[in-house]
């Protein structure tokens, strides 16, 4: 049995109710951290999977462009400052440009403290990355500037003394053989993987960020979520929104009298540069109870987590990205208190969280969902529909796969649903032994098992959305 067959395996036989005390801990730990991560790039890039090029945005893309870089600003401006409650000194509080005088019969050299101080208040006013602060400190020590730190995680040593750990700590390295995580970049934790002496392709880096904190800050500030549609169980036939979907009035009907909100999730993934292998992989989710004029505006975006990848990653590279995002989304649904904007400025609510639906484009889509790549056979993510293969052009020899409709008075394709799939799954874990093709046929372009199979109102078939770039766009349909 190879190494992803093990891994298939051992993912099947997970739970949610194997979750651990140590997993629950480890999470609300997570969530607890630092909560703002900056980053910033000075690379274009462009879709990973498409090469059509982007027009010019429309006018309305420049309003859309420009409310994010208000938001933006005044997220600067008004952010919780986490040295906001660190004595500094009086000096320091007033603008050095203006008070120039302040500074004329100081001949005391400030301290390291004061320094950081000084050095944090520059890095908000001027949004310096951190990669600037420690530059400038690299350059304030080549001048021999007295008690200056050496970078800003001292920094914020100085000033946070009891903080809680850094953003780094969250990153972890994928194994490439066995898709087991691991917190060492050089090799893999696992003592029978061949990788554990050192790794001798390159790891997954997986930088992860806990969803509840992202949760709490949105809810915190969002003016406008609709628990109306809750109240009741809608009869109507017209659609308007998700909350008219039957996947959505079946939890309405299971959770009667209680107040949940529900993600969308997305996976894609985008090249750094032509010229280069690098892609990044990002793993974001919306509140769908939120309006949809605000719901996917970036201050309302979770990022669950980025991978980067010198290639496409595994489909069990895959499962494994998405196991400590699991992990939090099954601890989330039992509930958690949050302070929400929307009903009261004092208003504590219990909600409980659950993801309903994926939203990815069709490669990413085969991924998540562990089945047969868009142009193989058994390639639909809805339905079981084999395909057939034919000519681009007449007397052509290159062939497209195509997904002919079924005439009406014909046997229709089963759709894909949690329940075809956990029979298929059964047949994987006794066949698993066979060739990747065989496996496919049999299992109806099933090649991997799908952790979200685990959560509460996720469904493996259905839950899967149709994107319009591949089904519209690229002229699928």
């Amino acid at each position: 049995m190879t190494s992803a067959s093990l891994f298939d395996k051992n993912l099947l036989d997970s739970t949610s109710s194997n979750i651990s005390n140590d997993n629950t801990e480890e999470i609300s730990h997570q969530a607890d951290s630092l909560n703002h991560f900056e980053s910033q790039s000075d690379f274009s890039t462009y879709n990973y999977h498409s090469d059509v090029q982007i027009a010019e945005n429309g006018s309305q893309d420049v309003l859309n462009a420009y409310d994010e870089q208000m938001w933006l600003d005044e997220r600067v401006e008004n952010i919780i400052d986490p040295w906001g409650n660190v004595e500094i000194e009086p000096i320091f509080q007033y603008p050095v440009m203006e008070k120039e005088f302040l500074f004329a019969d100081s001949s005391q050299t400030p301290t390291q403290k004061e320094i950081a101080a000084a050095l944090v208040l520059l890095k908000i006013r001027h949004r310096i990355s951190t990669k600037g602060i420690n530059d400038l400190c690299k350059l304030l020590k080549l001048m021999k500037m007295p008690n200056c730190p050496i970078n800003f995680y001292r920094v914020k040593r100085l000033l946070l003394p009891n903080a809680s750990a850094s953003p780094s700590s969250l990153t972890t390295y994928i194994c490439p053989v066995c898709c087991k995580a691991s917190t060492s970049s050089h090799r893999c934790s696992d003592v029978k993987c061949t990788q554990h002496k050192g790794f001798r392709t390159s790891p997954l880096s997986y930088l992860r960020f806990p969803i509840l904190q992202q949760l709490r800050e949105i809810l915190a500030h969002t003016h406008v979520l609709n628990f109306e549609q809750q109240k009741s169980v809608s009869n109507i036939d017209t659609m308007n929104d998700i909350y008219d979907a039957e996947a959505y009035q079946r939890i309405i009907k299971e959770e009667a009298g209680k107040n949940f909100l529900t993600l969308l999730m997305n996976v894609d993934g985008i090249q750094v540069a032509k010229s280069s292998n690098l892609s990044l992989w990002v793993f974001t989710f919306v509140i769908n109870e939120i309006k949809r004029s605000e719901r996917f505006k970036l201050k309302n975006v979770i990022v669950g987590g980025i991978a980067s990848t010198i290639s496409k990653p595994s489909r069990h590279q895959m499962q494994a990205l998405l196991s400590p995002i699991v992990k939090e989304l099954l601890v989330l649904e039992q509930g958690e208190t949050f302070k929400v904007k929307c009903l009261n400025e004092n208003s504590n609510v219990h909600l409980k969280i659950f993801l309903i639906a994926s939203c990815c484009d069709k490669p990413a889509q085969s991924l998540v969902q562990g089945i047969s790549e868009p142009i193989g056979a058994f390639g639909c993510g809805r339905c079981e529909l084999e395909g057939k293969t034919v000519a681009i052009k007449p007397n052509s020899k290159k062939k497209i796969r195509v997904f002919p409709l079924v005439p009406d008075h014909q046997e229709q394709p089963r759709l894909r649903t949690s329940k075809t799939y956990d029979i298929f799954m059964n047949k994987f874990v006794k066949e698993c032994f066979r060739n990747d093709t065989q496996l496919r046929d049999r299992l109806h372009g099933h090649i991997s098992p799908c952790i979200l199979r685990d959560l509460t109102y996720f469904d493996v078939g259905t839950s899967f959305l149709s994107d319009s770039l591949h089904n519209i766009y690229h002229g699928v349909v």
